[in-house]
C-alpha cells in the first residue's frame, strides 16, 4: 500500500512539477528529521533549543529572518531571533495587531502574504522592521500555547504552502524540545538546591546506601562525630553506633522497607565519637526512591546529650523539692496528732536523706524513748536510751546538733545499742519548741563516715520544720498543700525542611518530616504562602522579613537562625527554631530547617516553676556564719524586706536588719549560741514574722553560724487583733445599752415627773434646773442611741428592705415629725410637690436620714429662715434635696463633716457629730450616695441620690 501511494505521489508530482522538485522535498524531509533528532539532545537548555529552531527555520524555508515569540501575560517577548527584520532578544510587543493572536485563538498557523494590508498585522511595526510577508506557527508546551515561531521576508507573497508546513513542523519540534529542556533544567536545579541544603544544614545529615555504608556526610555531622567526610564515606554505620543500640537502630531502619507507609523512622541511640566517648543522639531516617525503587537512606542526626542531662537533673530536683514541699505540708498540718506527726517526721527524713535509719526520741524522766522510726534496720518503738550516755542525750542536753562518724569509737554514744544494731555513723538534732528542747531527731547509717554536712543541714532543716509544726499545730490553720508540678513529656518529632521562594514567599518543597510536624500534606502546601505555617500574628512580620531579604540579597538569609511559633493544621501552635540555609542566589529560594523546641521551652518553664515554688514558700530560710555573713537565703518571705536571694547572699545580716531592732536583738542572741523562737514586727510594712533560731556547730561542737526560719504570721496577728477589736466593740455596745441608756431613761423620767404637777409646784430656779437636766439628758441619750446605731452599722447588724416608695410620702412623713421643732425655732418648712416620683429605699432608714438632715437644717437656720425639701428624677437616679438658708459650712469643713464626731467650727448646739456619719452609711446600704454643697452666709444643700422605682397607679398622686 505504502509503495503504491509513494509511486502515485511521484507520478503526480513528476507529471506536474518534475522529478527535481520531488528530490528537493525528500531532501527537506530528511533535513527536518535531522533537526528533530538534533533538538532531542537532553543537554540542551531552553535558550539553546530556541536559538537552534530559528536558525533551522531560516535554513529550511529560505526566509531571510526568523524569531521565536513567547507570551508573557498581555505582551509578547522576543526569546530568539536571527537574520532580517530581527528585534533584540527580550524586546516586548503588544499582543494586539500580531498574527500570534490567531495562533492563540485557533491553534493553527497564520500566513500573512502582504503585511501592509493584512488587518491582523500592526502596520506601524511592519513599516519599522521592513517585513513584507510572514508565517507564524504556534508553539505548545504542557498542553497550552506559549508562543509562536515566525519566519518573515521583506517581499510580499514570499512564501508558498511548503514553507508553512515546514514552519509548523519546526514549531512542533520546538514545543516538545522546550518541554524536555525545561524538565531537565528543573531536575538540575532541584539537585543543586538539595545539594546546597544538605551542606548548609545546621542539623547533622548523612546519605547511606541500602547496605548501611555512608555515601555523603554534611559538615554538621562530621563535627558531631569528630571525623572528616572522607573518613566517613564508605564507613559502615554500625561502626558509628554502640553495640548495645545497633540492633535496635537496625530494626527501626529495616522497618522503612516493611511499613506500608515507609516515610520516616526515628529512634534514640548512643553514637561513637572519634575520641572514643559516646553521646545520645536522635536519628531520623527517610527512604529515598529513584524510579520507584529504594536507592538511598537519608539520616538526620541531632545531639540529645544536653536535653537528657537537663531532664535527669530536672527530675532529680523535682523529686527532692517535691519531698521538701510534702514534708513541710505534712509537718505543718494542724490536724495531725502527736504520734502521726512524729511518724511523718521520721518517714520524711529518711526520704530526704536518701536512706539510713531515723528515730524520733522524746524524753521521759531520765530516758529518751523512741516514739517513731523509719528505715532499716528497724528500731522498735518504745526502745529507750539513757539521757546521760547517748548521742541523742547530748543533743537534748546541749540544744545543739551532735554528729559522730563512727559510734563504736565515740564515748558519747550508747555502746549496747551501737553494738546490737550495727549502726555506725550518727547525727542527732534537738527538736525545739520555743526555747525548750522537746525531743531529738536522729539519723543513722550502718556505714562509718556515711553521713556528711549535707545530711546535717538536711536534718536541721527538717527539725526546723518540725519545731514550727509543734507551734503551729495549736495556733495556726492547716497549710494548703502545694500542687505538684506537671512534668514535661518529651515528644519525639522529626525535623522539617521547607524550601520557599524569597520573591513570592510561596513554598516549593515540603519534606515528609514537615508533613508530620505540621500535620499538612505536601500537595496541600506547595505553591501556597509559607505564612500558612505561622500564626496570624506573625504573618505581617514574616512579610517584612521577606521584603528585607529581597532588598539586601541572600546574605540576609545565610546562617540566620531564630525562634518563632509554628501553626499546625488543627490550629494548635508550637515553638520552633528555624535555621536558614545559604542557597544559590540565582534560585531565589531559601531553605528553612525547622526544629520543634517544645522540650526546651518545657524545660525552661519547669525550671521557672521550680524556682517559683521555692520563691513561693511562705517562709524565709536563712543561714549565716559566726560573723553574720549570709550563706543561705531562700523563700517568698524575702519580699517583705524588698529583697531577693541574689541581693542577700554574701551580705552582712546586721546591715539588713539595721532598721529592725527586734531582728538585731534576735541575731545577737542567736550568735551567742542560743536556740529560741521570737516574733519580729517589721518597722516599715505592717508585717509580723515568727522566727525560729538554731545554732550551727562543727564536728567539734564549735559555733560556726546560725540557721533561722522565719514565717509570715501577719494574717494571724491581724486576725487576732481584729477579733479583740470586735470583742471590745461588742462589750462597749452592751455597756452603753445597759449601763448608760437604762439609768439615763430613769433620770429623764424622774425629770419629767418633777416637772409635772404631781410633785408639787416648782419655783423658777427649780424649773430652769429641771429644764437643763432634761435638755442635757436627751442630748446624751441621742449620743448613746446614735453611737449604738453606728456600731450596729459597722458590725453589719442593720439590714435594709429595699422597696419602691413614693418620694412624696417619705418626705411628708419626715417633715411632719420635725414641724414642732421648726415652729419652735421660727423656721418655715416647704415641700416641693413630687408627683409620680418613685424611689427604691427602706422606708424607716430613709425617714431617719431625712430626719437627721432636717434637724441639722433647722438647728443651723436662724429664726425667720426657711428649709426646702424636694425630690426629682435626674438621669438614672432620684435626687432628694434638703436646702436651708442658714449660716452655711466653711470650705475647710466640707471634706470632714461626714466623719465620726466631727463638728464644724460654727456648729449649732444640740448635735453629736454622728448624724451625718450614720446618714451616709444608711444611704450607701440603700445603694445610694449623699453629697453637700454650701456657702457661708447663704446656706447648705444636702442631696441624697437613690435608684428610681416605678410606682403602681394607686401611688402616682
Amino acid at each position: 500500500m505504502k509503495y503504491r501511494v509513494t509511486r502515485y505521489i511521484i507520478a503526480q508530482v513528476g507529471g506536474d512539477l518534475g522529478i527535481s522538485f520531488v528530490g528537493q522535498e525528500a531532501k527537506r524531509l530528511r533535513r527536518l528529521i535531522h533537526v528533530q533528532t538534533e533538538l532531542s539532545d537532553p543537554g540542551l537548555t531552553p535558550e539553546a533549543v530556541l536559538e537552534r529552531v530559528v536558525h533551522r527555520a531560516v535554513e529550511l524555508t529560505g526566509a531571510p529572518g526568523a524569531e521565536v515569540q513567547l507570551i508573557d501575560r498581555d505582551e509578547i517577548v522576543i526569546a530568539a531571533s536571527v537574520g532580517f527584520g530581527i528585534r533584540p532578544r527580550g524586546s516586548r510587543l503588544p499582543v494586539q495587531g500580531n498574527p500570534i493572536n490567531g495562533c492563540l485563538a485557533e491553534g493553527e498557523a497564520e500566513n500573512a502574504q502582504d503585511v501592509a494590508v493584512d488587518p491582523r498585522c500592526d502596520r506601524s511595526s511592519a513599516k519599522e522592521t521592513g517585513i513584507g510577508s510572514l508565517i507564524t506557527a504556534p508553539i505548545g508546551h504542557a498542553g497550552q500555547i506559549i508562543g509562536a515561531l515566525q519566519v518573515h521576508s521583506a517581499e510580499s507573497n514570499a512564501f508558498a504552502g511548503s514553507e508553512q508546513s515546514t514552519v509548523e513542523l519546526l514549531a512542533g519540534f520546538a514545543g516538545a524540545s522546550l518541554s524536555r529542556a525545561r524538565a531537565a533544567e528543573a531536575v538540575r536545579e532541584g539537585e543543586q538546591l538539595l545539594a546546597g541544603a544538605f551542606q548548609a544544614s545546621g542539623i547533622g545529615m548523612a546519605l547511606t546506601d541500602l547496605d548501611g555504608s555512608v555515601v555523603r556526610a554534611n559538615p554538621a555531622l562530621c563535627q558531631m562525630l569528630g571525623r572528616t567526610e572522607s573518613e566517613l564515606v564508605g564507613m559502615a554505620t554500625r561502626r558509628l553506633v554502640t553495640t548495645q543500640d545497633f540492633e535496635r537502630v537496625s530494626g527501626d531502619l529495616r522497618g522503612l522497607f516493611t511499613k506500608s507507609d515507609p516515610s520516616v523512622s526515628a529512634t534514640d541511640a548512643r553514637l561513637l565519637h572519634r575520641d572514643g566517648h559516646t553521646f545520645w543522639a536522635r536519628v531520623t531516617a527517610s527512604l529515598i526512591r529513584l524510579d520507584e525503587e529504594p536507592r538511598f537512606v537519608l539520616l538526620h542526626v541531632v545531639d540529645m546529650t544536653e536535653e537528657r542531662r537537663a531532664d535527669a537533673i530536672l527530675r532529680a530536683e523535682q523529686d527532692r523539692l517535691g519531698e521538701i514541699v510534702e514534708a513541710q505540708r505534712d509537718l505543718a498540718s494542724s490536724e495531725l496528732d502527736l504520734n502521726r506527726l512524729l511518724a511523718v517526721l521520721a518517714e520524711r527524713t529518711v526520704r530526704l536523706a536518701g536512706g539510713g535509719v531515723v528515730a524520733v526520741l522524746l524524753p521521759i524522766g531520765d530516758q529518751l524513748v523512741v516514739r517513731a522510726t523509719a528505715g532499716t534496720p528497724v528500731i522498735p518503738l518504745g526502745y529507750s536510751l539513757p539521757l546521760g550516755a547517748s548521742l541523742a542525750g547530748s543533743a537534748l542536753r546541749s540544744g545543739h546538733t551532735q554528729r559522730t562518724p563512727d559510734a563504736r569509737s565515740d564515748p558519747r554514744t550508747h555502746a549496747p545499742t551501737t553494738l546490737g544494731s550495727g549502726l555506725r555513723s550518727m547525727i542527732a538534732t534537738p527538736l525545739l519548741h520555743g526555747s525548750e528542747v522537746k525531743g531529738v531527731l536522729q539519723l543513722m547509717s550502718d556505714q562509718p563516715g556515711a553521713l556528711d554536712e549535707i545530711d546535717v543541714r538536711t536534718l536541721e532543716m527538717v527539725a526546723g520544720f518540725a519545731a514550727a509544726a509543734f507551734d503551729r499545730a495549736s495556733t495556726s490553720a492547716r497549710l494548703q498543700a502545694n500542687e505538684r508540678r506537671t512534668r514535661a513529656v518529651i515528644e519525639s518529632a522529626p525535623y522539617p525542611i521547607v524550601l520557599f521562594d524569597t520573591d513570592t514567599g510561596d513554598m516549593v518543597e515540603f519534606n515528609p518530616a514537615a508533613e508530620l510536624g505540621f500535620g499538612r500534606s505536601r500537595l496541600e502546601v506547595v505553591g501556597k504562602p509559607t505564612a500558612l505555617l505561622l500564626p496570624p500574628r506573625h504573618v505581617e512580620a514574616f512579610g517584612r522579613w521577606l521584603q528585607a531579604g529581597r532588598t539586601a540579597g541572600s546574605q540576609l538569609y545565610a546562617g540566620a537562625s531564630f525562634e518563632t511559633t509554628g501553626l499546625k493544621a488543627d490550629g494548635s501552635e508550637f515553638p520552633i527554631e528555624v535555621a536558614i540555609a545559604d542557597l544559590p542566589e540565582e534560585t531565589h529560594l531559601a531553605g528553612a530547617f525547622i526544629r520543634d523546641v517544645s522540650l526546651r521551652h518545657r524545660l525552661r518553664e519547669s525550671r521557672e516553676r521550680l524556682a517559683s515554688v521555692v520563691a513561693g514558700t511562705p517562709v524565709i530560710l536563712l543561714a549565716c556564719d559566726a560573723s553574720g555573713i549570709i550563706t543561705l537565703s531562700e523563700g517568698k518571705g524575702l519580699s517583705a524586706f524588698g529583697l531577693t536571694p541574689a541581693d542577700t547572699t554574701g551580705r552582712d545580716l546586721h546591715d539588713l536588719l539595721a532598721d529592725e531592732p527586734d531582728g538585731l536583738a534576735h541575731l545577737d542572741k542567736a550568735l551567742r549560741g542560743e536556740s529560741f523562737n521570737g516574733l519580729i514586727q517589721l518597722a516599715g510594712p505592717d508585717v509580723f514574722l515568727e522566727a525560729t533560731y538554731g545554732p550551727i556547730h562543727d564536728g567539734q561542737g564549735a559555733l560556726t553560724g546560725v540557721s533561722a526560719m522565719l514565717t509570715d504570721v501577719s494574717d494571724r496577728i491581724h486576725a487576732e487583733a481584729a477579733r479583740h477589736d470586735s470583742e471590745a466593740k461588742s462589750r462597749l455596745m452592751a455597756m452603753m445599752n445597759h449601763e448608760v441608756r437604762t439609768p439615763l431613761n430613769s433620770i429623764l423620767g424622774f425629770a419629767t415627773l418633777l416637772a409635772g404637777s404631781r410633785a408639787g409646784a416648782l419655783n423658777d430656779q427649780q424649773s430652769r434646773y429641771l429644764a437643763n437636766i432634761d435638755v442635757a439628758g436627751r442630748q446624751l441619750l441621742q449620743l448613746v442611741n446614735e453611737s449604738l446605731d453606728l456600731a450596729k452599722l459597722k458590725a453589719g447588724r442593720i439590714t435594709v428592705d429595699l422597696r419602691v416608695l413614693s418620694a412624696w410620702n417619705v418626705i411628708e412623713s419626715a417633715v411632719d415629725q420635725v414641724r414642732p421643732m421648726a415652729a419652735a425655732a421660727g423656721v418655715a418648712l416647704f415641700i416641693e410637690p413630687a408627683p409620680g416620683v418613685g424611689v427604691r429605699a427602706d422606708h424607716a432608714q430613709l425617714v431617719q436620714v431625712l430626719l437627721n438632715l432636717l434637724s441639722n437644717a433647722i438647728r443651723h437656720t436662724a429664726s425667720g429662715g426657711r428649709v426646702n425639701v424636694s425630690a426629682a428624677a435626674e438621669g438614672d437616679r432620684v435626687a432628694i434635696r434638703v436646702a436651708d438658708s442658714g449660716q452655711g459650712i466653711a470650705r475647710e469643713d466640707l471634706g470632714h463633716i461626714f466623719e465620726e464626731f466631727y463638728q464644724a467650727r460654727n456648729h449649732a448646739p444640740g448635735g453629736t457629730g454622728l448624724g451625718l456619719t450614720i446618714s451616709r452609711s444608711l444611704v450607701e446600704q440603700m445603694r445610694g450616695s449623699i453629697a453637700v454643697e454650701s456657702e457661708l452666709g447663704v446656706g447648705s444643700t444636702f442631696t441624697v441620690r437613690l435608684e428610681p422605682g416605678t410606682l403602681p397607679d394607686s401611688g402616682q398622686s
